[in-house]
C-alpha cells in the first residue's frame, strides 16, 4: 500500500479525535439554541441585543469546542488529554472505504454552516 497523503492523515487524526464529531454536534445544538432565542427573547420581552449576544457566544465558542475536542478525550474516567495515536492507527483510518470516512466530515460541514447560517438569520433580523 501506498503511504497516505498529508491531508489525508490530517482529516484521519481529526477524526480519531472525534472533532468533526463535536463540530456537527455544537452545529447543530448552536442552531436549535438560537432558533429558540428567536423565538422567545420576544416572547419574554428581553432586550433584542440578547439574540445577537448569543449568536455571537455561539460562534465564539466554536473553535473553542473544536479545539477542546482536539485535545482531551471523554473516557469511563472522565476527561484526559489525548494521547498520541497507535501504531497504524490513522493508516487503519485512511484504509478505510469511503463511505466510512466521508459521514462524519460532511456532518460536521453542515454543523458549521447552521452556525454561520444562525449568525446570518440574526444578523438579517429574520
Amino acid at each position: 500500500m501506498t503511504e497516505p497523503h498529508g491531508y489525508q492523515r490530517v482529516f484521519a487524526e481529526l477524526k480519531r479525535r472525534k472533532v468533526f464529531r463535536v463540530a456537527a454536534v455544537y452545529g447543530g445544538v448552536g442552531f436549535v439554541v438560537v432558533q429558540a432565542a428567536d423565538v422567545f427573547v420576544p416572547a419574554l420581552h428581553l432586550p433584542p441585543w440578547i439574540l445577537s449576544a448569543i449568536a455571537f457566544l455561539m460562534i465564539l465558542g466554536f473553535p473553542v469546542a473544536c479545539a477542546m475536542a482536539w485535545v482531551f478525550e471523554r473516557g469511563p474516567e472522565g476527561f484526559k488529554r489525548t494521547g498520541a495515536a497507535g501504531e497504524g492507527e490513522l493508516d487503519a483510518i485512511v484504509a478505510q472505504p469511503p463511505g466510512r470516512r466521508w459521514p462524519i466530515g460532511l456532518a460536521a460541514l453542515a454543523g458549521a454552516l447552521l452556525i454561520g447560517l444562525s449568525a446570518w438569520w440574526v444578523a438579517t433580523g429574520r
